[in-house]
């Protein structure tokens, strides 16, 4: 079963849209476009509010079924999330209510004991965005099924607000869409990682951007959730193995 909230995106974002219009939020709704922004978060809100639900904004079952009448469908097949779309989506990370809504402790208890050289699993818990935390869970399982897990040595931070390092817009770590990894083996601007393939592809299963495949500038620690461009499109691309898969939100 999918849950909708903002952020969300798909076909399904567009089917509660066009639900929502015909109980008569259009002003808030606007134009159905498959994407849950904080105009379509209004109108639910709204909606919930007039049917005495938990008005917090987010779709899962018991808000479908009052407007469908009927059973929430599973997961659709995600869209890409592009680090553009973020502030539309979420709101500036700079807003108090930003990190409340969105940023979680992801529980990687699970990973205990299969990480041992990571300062990852101890004290130290990473703080994400809340749609990160299934994808970075897929790579670190897939880090362990190709029997790389021993090439993650040091995590370098998540969610930070901050601007990106040498410009002048929001990086994607301050909506905690992105890690870095093994930086001091891999740091800014190097034009060789130390990163075999494998460990890059790992990530890119799940549906992460690696640095290292921007013309500039190159960042080979930098792993990120919400694509700099939409690589189902794209045709040029430094390393074509490397590109990244569509991520399961």
């Amino acid at each position: 079963m999918a849950i909708l909230r903002r952020g969300s995106q798909g076909s399904q974002v567009k089917q509660l849209q066009e639900k929502l219009i015909q109980f008569g939020y259009q002003k808030l709704v606007g134009e159905p476009d498959g994407i849950f922004g904080k105009n379509t978060e209004a109108a639910v809100i709204a909606y919930q509010k007039f049917t005495h639900l938990n008005a917090d904004g987010v779709v899962g079952n018991v808000t479908w079924r009052n407007l469908f009448q009927a059973e929430m469908p599973s997961d659709p097949a995600p869209i890409p999330l592009l680090q553009s779309d973020l502030m539309d989506l979420q709101g500036s990370p700079l807003e108090s209510s930003f990190a409340k809504t969105y940023i979680v402790i992801a529980d990687l208890s699970e990973f205990k004991g299969k990480f041992k050289t990571i300062n990852l699993f101890g004290n130290a818990r990473i703080q994400c965005n809340v749609l990160m935390v299934k994808p970075f869970k897929q790579a670190l399982q897939n880090l362990i099924d190709a029997g790389l897990q021993k090439e993650f040595k040091v995590f370098d931070g998540c969610y930070v607000v901050r601007n990106s390092r040498g410009g002048g817009n929001l990086s994607t770590h301050a909506w905690g869409m992105s890690v870095d990894i093994n930086a001091f083996e891999n740091p800014f601007q190097v034009e060789e990682t130390n990163f075999t393939d494998g460990f890059i592809e790992c990530f890119a299963a799940a549906g992460f951007e690696n640095g290292g495949l921007w013309n500039s500038p190159i960042d080979w620690m930098h792993f990120q959730l919400a694509w700099t461009r939409d690589w189902t499109t794209t045709q040029n691309i430094k390393y074509p193995k490397f590109r990244p898969k569509l991520p399961q939100f």
